[in-house]
């Protein structure tokens, strides 16, 4: 993998990674990012105290409290360590998924184990991987012209130095109760609730009677945890690059969020509705909801596409 970042910095090209809030829950597996968090006491917890557990990707998974005082320290270790420079990979900007939170249990989802094992959580590799030693570029040609290339990315940040914003879901500059939570509702079953299309609240997602280590409820501050993990990911990534501009698009967002990230309209299908449905969501994030840099997946991520189809954006 670094092999092949060298390869696209060398040719003037960036390289983006996707990354995920859910954590591999991994106790007494030497998995460090897991252990660190644990030694923190950073993940959220279910109302009796203990980790609360999803599924994702990598199977049982554990999701950062961004409200817990040392949840940035421990994102910004986490995201300096593992695209390390010298070991690790040197990515150029991150793209956020999943970060809802999503969950693909169905509350009240006793066994979340048994869900990942259903779910064949982690997917199996389809190969082994290669040698450690294996070339990705045997040949090493240059198959780029040098004559008439954009600057590299060093060069381009350079020209736009970072100004400091102070964000009030930054969680360095949230204290106590700041919001009502009212334990008298039963959040679970609220009086009145969303048409949510996996039925209660709590299916896909974070339960909502989770309660941060602030002791808010989820239930109050459900929208906010996208938003609060991309701006803690721009802060790491400032951290890791002083001084040169950062891109991090997310999936989910929250008033203001456009000050520091960019969003992208998530899954969409290869049907001409959600054509049309990723331009009045484009047009409306950019104007109402003041998001400079937004965009849809061209084109697309679910079910077959056709030539019209891709070839309709670019006309």
């Amino acid at each position: 993998m670094r092999e092949i970042v060298k390869y696209l910095h060398d040719h003037n090209q960036q390289y983006i990674l996707m990354m995920d809030p859910a954590v591999a829950y991994q106790p007494n597996k030497g998995y460090d990012a897991f252990d660190r968090g644990v030694a923190e006491d950073i993940f959220l917890k279910n109302p009796n105290g203990s980790l609360y557990l999803g599924v994702v990707w990598p199977g049982l998974t554990v999701y950062p409290d961004w409200f817990h005082p040392k949840a940035l320290s421990y994102w910004t270790d986490e995201i300096l360590r593992f695209f390390d420079e010298s070991n690790g990979i040197n990515v150029d900007g991150i793209w956020i998924d999943m970060n809802e939170v999503a969950n693909f249990c169905d509350f009240p989802c006793p066994d979340p184990l048994q869900v990942a094992i259903d779910r064949n959580m982690p997917p199996p590799r389809p190969r082994d991987p290669p040698a450690k030693d294996t070339h990705i570029f045997p040949q090493q040609r240059n198959i780029y012209p040098t004559v008439g290339v954009l600057n590299p990315p060093s060069a381009i940040g350079s020209r736009f130095p970072s100004t400091p914003i102070v964000d009030i879901l930054d969680p360095r500059y949230v204290k106590g109760n700041v919001f009502s939570s009212q334990p008298t509702v039963d959040v679970l079953n609220p009086p009145y609730s969303i048409a949510n299309a996996y039925s209660t609240l709590s299916s896909k997602t974070a339960a909502v009677n989770i309660i941060h280590q602030n002791g808010l409820v989820e239930y109050d501050t459900h929208n906010l945890y996208g938003t609060m993990m991309s701006s803690a990911t721009r802060d790491a990534m400032l951290e890791r690059r002083p001084g040169e501009r950062v891109l991090i698009i997310t999936r989910s967002t929250f008033a203001g969020a456009g000050r520091k990230v960019g969003k992208w309209l998530g899954d969409n299908r290869s049907t001409w509705e959600h054509y049309r449905n990723s331009i009045a969501g484009t047009l409306g994030f950019a104007s109402v909801y003041q998001m400079p840099m937004v965009g849809a997946d061209v084109y697309v991520f679910k079910l077959l596409t056709s030539h019209q189809a891709l070839t309709k954006p670019l006309g």
